[in-house]
Formats: structure tokens, C-alpha cells, sequence
């Protein structure tokens, strides 16, 4: 919740302000920097604010407000004022509870997707993967994705992140029940395997060493076939 608006004018040449304003008063719960959006530059969080944040984000009433600060903790990345582990276990903490559609888009497209591949160590990367999967799994099953267009957003997310011979294998079982099972086999009655979907899922049956070339072949001719009979 905001409690307070402060208006700062900000110079090209100067990187800190002072804000006459806030002395004498008690410290925020957290700083919300460039509040609504109408600032111009390059802005960084505290350390007690990006706390507050990685902890409870999804607390933000406004989504614009929550996909603003993934955007400038983003952008700190790239400033090497946060490692990708930590933008990645905020990602993860947080997008368990997130159902707003422009906040999954920007951080399910763009902010994971590239702090996995540009920004975390290759040790983890697996396993980065691996989480992310299971993450996106879990939204799609706890049932607070209530339109299409978020749940083709999440599906996609879901496909995008497989990398490991058990979560392809998790897709192909997808692909020929055209239903969403979940790793422990449970159904999920509302959401469906799209054609669209099957074209994804294709993709990554093709990157996967353990399903044989005839395997691949016999599950593209399967289609093939639907795209013909359309």
C-alpha cells in the first residue's frame, strides 16, 4: 500500500537527490522508485527495499506497479547490482501467487528467460530450468489462471522451459492424451492441448536424446495428419 507520493526532480548530471520531504519522517516499509511510471533513467532499489520486494511483491495492488519493479530489478542486473540468482529466486517466490496478465507476460518472456541464459551460472543453469518448469507447472495447476490468453501464455512458458528428458517425456504424455497432467499424474480437466500447443511441444520432442528418431518422426506424421484434416 502507498502511504505517501513524493515528486523529485532529477538531473543528468547527478546520480543521488536529497528529498527535504521524507526528513523527520519514519521509514517506509520500502521506497517504490519512479512510482506510476513518469520518470526517465536508470533507477536502483535499496537494499532494505529490494527485501521488502523479493519478499512480497505480489502485496502491490497495481500490476503496473509490481511489473515496474521486476523492470528495474531487471535492470539492476544488468548494472551488476543483482546477481541473476537472486532475480531468479525473487521470480520464483513471487510469480507462484501472480495472475495479472501483463506481469506474467513481461517476466515469463522476457525477464526469465534471459537472466536463465544470460545471467546464471552454468552450474546451475539445469537446475535453473528445472525450477522454472516445475514453477510454471504449478501455476497452471493451482487454478488462478482463469482466461485462455494467460493460460496460453503459461503453456508456452511451460514448453519454453523443458529441458530435461523427464519433463519432455511429461510433454509427450501432453501431446498424445491432448490433456495437462501434472509430474505426480494428477489431470488438470481444465486446461487442453491445443493444436498450437502440439506444435510447441513438437519442438522440444525433437531436442530430446532420448526419444529415437523413429519415435519423433511417428508423433510429427501424428501432426501432420490434424493439420491436414483442418
Amino acid at each position: 500500500k502507498v502511504i505517501d507520493v513524493v515528486d523529485i526532480v532529477t538531473k543528468d548530471d547527478k546520480e543521488t537527490f536529497e528529498v527535504e520531504e521524507l526528513v523527520g519522517k519514519d521509514a517506509p516499509f520500502a521506497y517504490h522508485i519512479n512510482y506510476k511510471n513518469h520518470g526517465f533513467g536508470k533507477f536502483k532499489l535499496d537494499e532494505k527495499s529490494l527485501k521488502a520486494f523479493g519478499d512480497n511483491l505480489i502485496s502491490i495492488e497495481e500490476s503496473m506497479s509490481r511489473k515496474q519493479i521486476y523492470n528495474i530489478m531487471y535492470d539492476m542486473l544488468k548494472e551488476n547490482y543483482l546477481s541473476g540468482a537472486q532475480l531468479l529466486d525473487i521470480c520464483k517466490q513471487q510469480l507462484v501467487k501472480e495472475t495479472a496478465v501483463d506481469v506474467l507476460t513481461d517476466v515469463m518472456r522476457f525477464v526469465v528467460p534471459v537472466v536463465i541464459k544470460n545471467y546464471i551460472p552454468i552450474e546451475i543453469y539445469e537446475k535453473s530450468h528445472h525450477d522454472i518448469f516445475e514453477l510454471f507447472l504449478s501455476i497452471l495447476a493451482s487454478g488462478s489462471i482463469t482466461d485462455k490468453s494467460t493460460e496460453h501464455l503459461v503453456m508456452e512458458a511451460v514448453f519454453s522451459s523443458a529441458r530435461n528428458e523427464d519433463h519432455i517425456a511429461l510433454l509427450v504424455n501432453w501431446y498424445k492424451t491432448g490433456f495437462v497432467h501434472t509430474i505426480d499424474g494428477k489431470k488438470l480437466d481444465k486446461v487442453e492441448v491445443s493444436k498450437k500447443h502440439k506444435h510447441s511441444i513438437i519442438q522440444r520432442i525433437w531436442s530430446s536424446e532420448n526419444i529415437t528418431l523413429e519415435e519423433k518422426q511417428a508423433l510429427l506424421a501424428q501432426l501432420e495428419k490434424q493439420d491436414q484434416s483442418d
